[in-house]
């Protein structure tokens, strides 16, 4: 008897889970969940593990999928970020919960991309959702030993590179609002307060709209650099932007509307010692699925 509806509905979570951290996007991650079920129904024989079945099907999809974009990502017009979605903050206790919370936040995405498609998806795998390598090893095709291998690289490769600590949820949102209050008066001062010494901006425009086409990093050239942006959104040249403070991908994002239009999207990631990232996303594609998931703040 072939997969149902139901039983494949319980799967979704998971499901959209290894497909949104596997590829960075939620538009492709729907599809190959939706591809997934069309597999699933027309199986000849009875899927009898629908959990092993689906997150098989899925990460083999992704893992086609990851290594067709390699050469397209290569020729993408200026740094890549990962399409945002909607995402509550991180609340899990304990070390391993927070690792298993950070593979969706951006500043992960990002580094994932470094790895090869085989040690991303067994890192993902095992860390975000608890596979064991000897089953991770039949989903990808390979040894358990050799899944393990491909786990320690990826550790390897990440460890030193990721922060290791976040501010509370209350925190990070209490930070972003007033560095928003603080770039709107142009207050360079405070607004340098606010971030760590070793922050970086980040901006995706897809070679379609304006934004950096490489990372800024530092404070003072941070700092600068948001408060002009925010002078040009509030200043006298057409109807001034209007924001909203929203969960992005477990982190504080600030979404910058026009009109009916979703134009930026600015993602932070806060430590102990201040802003440490900010991701900003302006490729209007990348912005579909967030725009659709969210409505515009009403006129002040």
């Amino acid at each position: 008897m072939p997969l149902d509806i139901q039983q494949f509905e319980e799967q979704r979570p998971l499901l959209m889970g290894i497909a949104y951290r596997m590829l960075g996007s939620a538009s492709e991650a729907e599809d190959v969940v939706q591809d997934a079920y069309l597999r699933a129904v027309a199986a000849p024989d009875e899927v009898r593990a629908p959990r092993a079945f689906l997150s098989t099907v899925v990460t083999r999809l992704c893992l086609d999928r990851l290594k067709a974009a390699r050469a397209v990502r290569e020729q993408y017009i200026g740094p890549w970020l990962p399409e945002p979605m909607l995402q509550q903050p991180f609340g899990g206790a304990g070390e391993e919960q927070a690792e298993r919370d950070e593979t969706i936040a951006m500043a992960m995405l990002v580094l994932l991309e470094q790895l090869s498609p085989l040690e991303r998806a067994v890192f993902l795998l095992h860390t975000s959702f608890e596979f064991p390598f000897d089953e991770i090893g039949a989903m990808v095709g390979r040894t358990a030993a050799a899944c393990r291998q491909a786990y320690h690289r990826a550790r390897a490769h990440l460890d030193g590179r990721r922060s290791r600590f976040r501010a509370p949820p209350e925190e990070q949102r209490r930070l972003v609002a007033g560095f928003l209050a603080a770039a709107r008066e142009g207050d360079l001062a405070t607004l340098k307060a606010m971030l760590s010494e070793r922050v970086v901006y980040v901006g995706d425009g897809g070679g379609v709209v304006a934004a950096a086409r490489r990372p800024v990093v530092g404070v003072d050239p941070v700092a600068r650099l948001m408060a002009g942006l925010t002078a040009r959104a509030i200043g006298p040249e057409g109807p001034p932007m209007r924001f909203a403070l929203e969960w992005v991908n477990g982190e504080p994002g600030l979404l910058a509307w026009e009109g009916e239009a979703l134009v930026t999207l600015m993602v932070f990631a806060c430590g102990p010692e201040g802003i440490e990232a900010i991701h900003v996303v302006r490729n209007p594609v990348k912005l579909a699925h967030l725009a659709a998931s969210v409505s515009p703040p009403a006129p002040a």
